[in-house]
Order: structure tokens, then sequence, then C-alpha cells
């Protein structure tokens, strides 16, 4: 993916080998989010990506932008468009079982259970919906699917999932009411949760 060479070579060699099977960068970190980028948005590069520059409440879930300078956001300089957020008052929540280089820039750090990613995240949903934090605006004439989420979230209530990801009720209930009510708020996914058993559905989710 980031060698010339490769690129140009690789197509030919593996018409040669007659093999379709291929290995990359993307096929090891990244084909969860271009899978629901596909079935989403209809284009598996069709990627939503962080406005870090105006948000007040960043969620990030497995991703660690100190270390890869922004991945997917392709965001330059970004320890210091992180420490802006909280310069302006905003909030940075990351939600990792390892303590990265990004924990150290991260208002809040929750230590989540791996693989728990996928149960937070519907317990997040299911707290937005029951706290009546959902309002899509102009986004409604051309979202469909809303009440599949409200359904697919029903069960998961924060005291449901809480011996599944390790986080307590009581602080999923805060992360969801304050990322519903903040001004401006992203949820971001990265490479920790695309390596595991539910990463398509977790990036779904994010979406």
């Amino acid at each position: 993916m980031h060698n010339f060479g490769t690129l140009l070579s690789s197509g030919e060699l593996l018409k040669s080998l007659k093999t379709q099977n291929n290995f990359s960068a993307t096929s090891t970190d990244q084909l969860p989010h271009h899978f629901a980028a596909w079935m989403m948005f209809g284009h598996p590069l069709l990627m939503p990506i962080p406005d870090v520059d105006r948000t007040d409440y960043f969620l990030i879930f497995g991703a660690n932008p100190l270390a890869s300078n922004g991945s997917l956001m392709t965001a330059p300089d970004i320890i210091n468009r992180l420490e802006n957020i909280k310069k302006r008052g905003g909030k940075i929540v990351l939600i990792d079982p390892r303590k990265t280089e990004t924990a150290r820039v991260a208002s809040e750090h929750f230590f989540i259970k791996p693989s728990g990613d996928v149960f937070l995240l519907l317990a997040i949903l299911h707290t937005l919906f029951v706290e009546n934090l959902i309002n899509l605006e102009r986004l409604a004439e051309f979202t469909d699917g809303v009440e599949t989420l409200r359904d697919v979230s029903a069960d998961y209530a924060p005291e449901t999932v809480e011996k599944l990801t390790g986080i307590s009720a009581f602080e999923t209930r805060r992360i969801a009411v304050e990322f519903g009510a903040a001004k401006s708020a992203v949820c971001y996914g990265r490479m920790g949760v695309s390596v595991q058993k539910f990463g398509s559905l977790c990036h779904w989710l994010i979406n």
C-alpha cells in the first residue's frame, strides 16, 4: 500500500501466480471500515472523516492517532489538533484496553475488555434513544433504518453489558449523555475495533 514498486508490480505478479489470494495493509487492518462504508454509503471508500478541528466531544474507540498521525483522518500535527479540543473546552474520551500514546492527551481513558466495544456502542446508542437525544434534523430526509437501530440496541442497556465491557453502567450512561448533549460530537474507531470478532458491526455502529 505504501510502496510504489509493489503497487505497480503486484497486479501482474498475482496474475502470473494465478491466485485470488491477496494480502495487504488493507486486509490486515481496515477491511471492516470498507465493508461498513460499502453497505451504508454505497462505496468502500466513502468513510466518514472526523472533523477534529470543530468537534467539542471526541469519542475514540481503539485508535491511537498520536502513533499513526491521524491514520484515516489524514490529520497532520494531530497532537496539537487534539490538544486544541481541550483548549476550547472540549473533551477527548478514549476507549482502549491498552494505555497507548493517545491516552496521555485524553481527558478520560476507559480500559474496555477486549472485544467489548460492540456492546459498549450498543449501550451508548440504547441510552441515546432512551434519553431522547436522537435528533436527525436535516439528515432525516435521506437517512434510513433509524428505527432498526433503535430495535437492535433495545436489549443492550448499560447495566446489561457492564460485565462484557468492564465499564460501569454509570460511566457508560454518562458517556452517552455527554456525547448526545455536546454541541458537536464525533465517534471514531480504527484498527483496534477492526481486528476483532465484531469489527464490521463496530464500524456500522460507529457510523
